[in-house]
């Protein structure tokens, strides 16, 4: 996803580009990592997308109001 306009309505607030947030629209739940995404690097982005993979992370549910 690469608009911020979208990510500012999912996330119900403003946030700054470079943003990683992953979104399964089937479910109205998003994943977003637990550092900034400036300090990502690909191991722990892998980490990352294989935890939200496995279901290892907490979950943020989308706010349909």
């Amino acid at each position: 996803m690469d608009d911020a306009d979208t990510v500012n309505n999912i996330m119900l607030s403003f946030v700054s580009m470079p943003y990683v947030l992953v979104l399964d629209p089937t479910v109205h739940m998003y994943y977003i990592p637990d550092m900034p995404p400036t300090d990502l690097d690909a191991v722990s982005l892998a980490q990352f997308l294989g935890d939200v993979k496995t279901g290892k992370l907490q979950v943020n549910v989308l706010s349909l109001s």
